[in-house]
């Protein structure tokens, strides 16, 4: 089973201390964002390398569980913020493009585990590491820029 998820461009986080918040969005980034089922990573890109640091999944609206994150999740913007290394703080949202029958919600879930499962193979070190139980295997096509490949397989239930 092919699913296939369209990566958009890198949104830096910005400094939203003045706004009593860890990182803000400007408001045009956050209206690119699709209110559809998808994926998503915080993370840092350095040059032309991303490093992925937290990996989720929206299965409603992209925009809306980005906005609880900047908005509500201080804890993981935080270490976001704390994280060691060099590079620009960034969100880069992954929307799943689903075939006829394929379940937005389901196949997202499917998703997420394997970008965490590649992540975590890779030795990135991941704010989320869930998603280690056995399934049998799907595909994940990628297009644009992210640090994973733009074909991906995944074990898949």
């Amino acid at each position: 089973m092919d699913l296939k998820i369209k990566w958009h461009n890198s949104i830096e986080l910005r400094d939203g201390s003045k706004e009593w918040v860890t990182y803000i969005c400007d408001s045009e980034d956050l209206k690119c964002i699709p209110e559809k089922p998808g994926v998503y990573f915080f993370g840092l890109l350095y040059g032309k390398r991303y490093t992925p640091l937290y990996i989720g999944k929206a299965t409603v609206s992209l925009r809306q569980r980005i906005k609880s994150h900047i908005n509500a999740d201080p804890k993981l913007m935080n270490k976001i913020k704390a994280f060691p290394r060099k590079g620009r703080r960034i969100l880069v949202v992954g929307e799943f493009q689903g075939r006829q029958g394929q379940q937005a919600k389901k196949m997202v879930g499917k998703v997420e585990i394997g970008l965490i499962r590649y992540a975590i193979n890779q030795d990135y070190l991941l704010f989320n590491k869930h998603g280690t139980s056995k399934v049998p295997v799907n595909k994940i096509i990628s297009k644009g820029s992210s640090p994973f490949p733009e074909e991906l397989s995944i074990e898949a239930k």
